[in-house]
């Protein structure tokens, strides 16, 4: 149970975004626990403070610094630098096995090509395919048992207190010592910046397995929209700032006869902290789909949001909306990822937050019913417009891959290493990214790929998406994909979401994802964070709905909070961050 739990919040963390700087008030209101309880993050963070102290508005003099010091190229210049290689690369009949997870529907679009990428490069490739619903179970057997895979999925990390647990059980293949020699290419990528270090290696400088990188960072793929067409009815402007909002919501609520013109997540606050993060600071404590904990850092301490003193005023703006019917009536017994679409399609909402793949639906929808129907995103609230103080989206630069098991020591590692590094090369760039040249795209004249007709106009009526994944190849190794690519896929509101919803600029981030507890701040963690995240989530909707008095009952409720030993789950949180941050 508590392993499950474990997953859970390391799952929640994806959750939480990177956010804007808080006020002086609220740091001076919990800080001192947070580093009471971590003596460690005390001793570390004047290293990586004293520069900004000295001279924090003089902009010329920290860069001269940096450049002194810094080593990481960026990764535009690791690209530049990276190898080549004649294939095939691997010509011996070594077996190299694959516990691989597919989708559950067997109507879900695969690959024409499954192994097409591991033939160009000669290995044999031996796939056992699980669906998802039953690769936990799967996988879980396979790791009692000692049976394990080459190539394992991205999920076995989960089943271990950390990474380097599973490296200690002989499980999980700690390769860092060769990526120099046999991995020049994904050697480059990893160092090219602090961030990809910290992602890829363990506390204990592990590196166990192969990321998935993008040519071009992007930031949330969910977040607000609304009903252009409503706010172009009413004569206003796109909001920027909470007041704005208050100014354009009471408007459209009144002309259109709203009954839900805001629909919120079960949390009282926007998925990802949307509506809440412009106030410098993370609020959503999400019990359902599942835990969801408010954790930012700030001054490189880890604070929770739902007791700052911001949030009080969040609630209070958020309380108020709700009491004069702006807010959905219902919006906390929600437990999807979605909203409720029912007010939607009535045409009773005006802004609401889901998945940038649902946009081109809802405008489907709608506009079936509604003619003029214009659904689009819109960016989140600020206090005062150009305000920075701003919880921050998480840009994805990379993401987690597959995992190499210790199974690979019995074969021929050095030839199987080699063959995973041409997955980061520029030649796997376009195959893994656009297909194979000369059917599913072409060059232009300038050198930049194109999709030809198979993709654009498919003759057997697949659309775009679907077309361009039937004809692309794969690698389980990862590679560097052109995350832009997909652009003409979709529509234009799609392709606006991530501009929209970007809040990179933020002062504020919330806990890496890729910052891990040992196995004993886990299990202190995992003990007190539900009693703590069900308390707030109780009240939190008390506040909002009018059951307990803001006013009244707000000091009670952070006293309260900190009763559960909140400092206590803070300081695990605390030394997990540090180690983090002291990867690079």
């Amino acid at each position: 149970m508590k392993r499950l739990l474990t997953l859970l919040l390391a799952a929640a963390m994806l959750l939480c975004v990177f956010t804007g700087c808080a006020g002086k008030e609220e740091p001076a209101e919990s800080s001192a626990p947070a580093e009471e309880s971590a003596p460690a993050a005390v001793e570390s963070a004047p290293a990586e403070e004293s520069a900004p102290e000295e001279a924090p508005a003089e902009g010329e003099e920290a860069p001269a610094e940096e450049e002194a010091e810094n080593t990481y190229i960026g990764l535009d210049a690791a690209m530049e630098q990276r190898v080549s290689y004649d294939l095939p690369i691997c010509t011996n009949d070594e077996v190299y096995t694959v516990f691989e997870t597919t989708a559950d529907s067997s109507t879900a679009i695969q690959t024409k090509y499954p192994t097409l990428w591991y033939e160009m490069v000669g290995l044999n490739m031996e796939f056992t395919s699980v669906p998802n619903s039953v690769a936990s179970e799967k996988l879980n057997l396979t790791i009692a048992a000692e049976t394990y895979y080459d190539i394992m999925p991205t999920s076995t990390g989960g089943l271990f207190a950390t990474i380097d647990v599973a490296v200690e059980d002989e499980v999980l293949w700690d390769f860092a010592p060769y990526l120099e020699e046999y991995m020049p290419n994904y050697n480059m990528l990893i160092h090219s910046d602090p961030q990809y270090e910290a992602n890829s290696f363990s506390d204990n400088g592990a590196l166990t397995n192969l990321m998935q990188f993008y040519h071009t960072p992007y930031t949330s793929d969910y977040g607000p929209m609304i009903r252009q067409d409503m706010l172009d009815g009413v004569g206003l402007e796109t909001p920027v700032t909470f007041d704005d909002w208050d100014e354009v919501l009471r408007a459209v609520k009144d002309e259109y006869d709203l009954d839900a013109a805001m629909i919120l997540s079960q949390s009282g606050v926007g998925r990802n902290n949307y509506f809440c993060a412009g106030y410098g600071i993370a609020g959503e404590v999400g019990l359902s789909p599942m835990l969801n904990i408010p954790l930012y850092i700030e001054n490189e301490t880890v604070y929770y949001g739902a007791i700052a003193d911001a949030f009080y005023d969040y609630l209070k703006m958020v309380s108020t909306w709700y009491a004069d019917g702006i807010i959905y009536q219902d919006y906390y017994t929600m437990t999807g990822w979605s909203p409720d679409n029912k007010p939607i399609y009535a045409g009773e909402t005006f802004v609401w937050c889901d998945d940038n793949r649902t946009i081109d639906t809802y405008q489907y929808n709608l506009t079936d019913k509604f003619g003029d129907a214009v659904v689009w995103p819109v960016t989140d609230p600020v206090l005062e417009e150009g305000s920075t103080k701003v919880l921050a989206s998480s840009i994805r630069v990379s993401e987690g891959g597959c995992y190499l098991s210790t199974t690979l020591l019995d074969k021929d590692w050095e030839t199987f290493l080699r063959c995973c590094d041409y997955a980061y090369s520029e030649d796997s760039d376009y195959l893994l990214t656009y297909g194979i040249e000369g059917e599913g795209f072409e060059f232009d004249e300038n050198g930049d790929p194109q999709y030809t007709e198979l993709i654009t106009n498919n003759p057997e009526g697949y659309s775009m998406a679907d077309a361009k994944t039937l004809y692309t190849p794969i690698s389980l190794c990862g590679g560097v994909l052109f995350n832009e690519a997909s652009k003409i896929m979709y529509s234009d509101a799609y392709n606006a979401c991530g501009e929209k919803w970007d809040r990179s600029w933020g002062e504020i981030i919330s806990m890496p994802m890729d910052a891990t507890m040992n196995a004993e701040e886990s299990e202190t963690y995992s003990t007190l964070i539900t009693d703590i995240a069900t308390y707030s989530g109780e009240m939190i909707t008390k506040f909002i709905v009018g059951e307990a008095d803001l006013d009244a009952e707000w000091d009670n409720y952070v006293e309260t909070v900190r009763s559960l030993r909140l400092d206590e789950a803070l300081a695990c949180q605390q030394a997990a961050y540090d180690r983090y941050i002291g990867r690079g």
